[in-house]
């Protein structure tokens, strides 16, 4: 599955209002998630830093709404929100990563479910650690999320000790909200996924939701839940979690 062997110029990012235009480039070597994180992993188009933070300052706008109203509460002082520029493919002129890019990645989450020697934690303690992680999502991002790092780290998971039911129980923990999430075969984690009938790839997934008149006739938003070992309406075996489908007759994917 992880046949990508290279290095690559993969950047993380996070929103700081002490740096340039607003975002820190994290040193790869010493990644940690050491505050509820938002991790943002965009569409295979984020080949510059000015689009990793553009999603993540979009985040950040999401989060104030909820939170700034809050006397002497600023979102950043109490949640990272870090996101991805992506390798650019010299052959197909796109954002990829790399195995070694989920090396980085995975072996930062492990670090919130085992101890300073490696050594698995206790479930509760597990799950509690995991939980401080929020993904959101964008396209292609949602596909390098579900069929490459997460199965990446229940790997490794598996490899200190987690059973095949705590894996899943630690997984269930966090959430993804995903914009025109381009994957139909997988659905590790807990995700809420907005789909647009405007969008030409992304609506194809919904043949089983809605029919050709349903379609046509929407007027504003549907919705569907799919419980574990379903996806947009059908049998999925490597949905191993539920997920939300929200389905806007309009809203433009950009």
């Amino acid at each position: 599955m992880f046949i990508e062997d290279s290095d690559s110029s993969l950047e993380i990012g996070k929103r700081n209002l002490s740096a340039h235009d607003h975002w820190e480039i994290l040193d790869l070597a010493k990644l940690k998630f050491n505050k509820p994180t938002v991790f943002c992993i965009s569409g295979n188009g984020t080949t510059l830093n000015k689009f990793a933070n553009g999603l993540a300052k979009q985040v950040e706008t999401f989060l104030d709404l909820l939170f700034a109203p809050k006397q002497g509460y600023h979102t950043l002082d109490h949640v990272d929100i870090m996101g991805i520029k992506y390798a650019e493919s010299e052959t197909k002129g796109k954002g990829i990563m790399t195995y070694n890019d989920y090396a980085v990645i995975t072996k930062a989450l492990l670090a919130l479910l085992v101890d300073e020697k490696g050594n698995r934690l206790d479930l509760e303690s597990a799950k509690k650690n995991f939980s401080r992680i929020s993904f959101c999502t964008y396209c292609d991002g949602a596909f390098y999320l579900h069929h490459k790092i997460m199965p990446f780290l229940n790997q490794k998971m598996s490899m200190v000790g987690y059973s095949q039911s705590e894996i899943k129980a630690i997984n269930n923990t966090v959430l993804n909200v995903s914009f025109a999430p381009n994957t139909i075969f997988n659905n590790k984690i807990p995700s809420v996924n907005v789909i647009s009938l405007s969008d030409p790839v992304v609506k194809n997934h919904l043949d089983y939701l809605l029919t050709e008149n349903q379609r046509n006739n929407l007027d504003g938003i549907y919705l569907y839940q799919d419980q574990p070992g379903f996806l947009y309406g059908q049998d999925c075996e490597n949905a191993t979690a539920s997920s939300i489908q929200i389905i806007s007759s309009s809203l433009f994917n950009s």
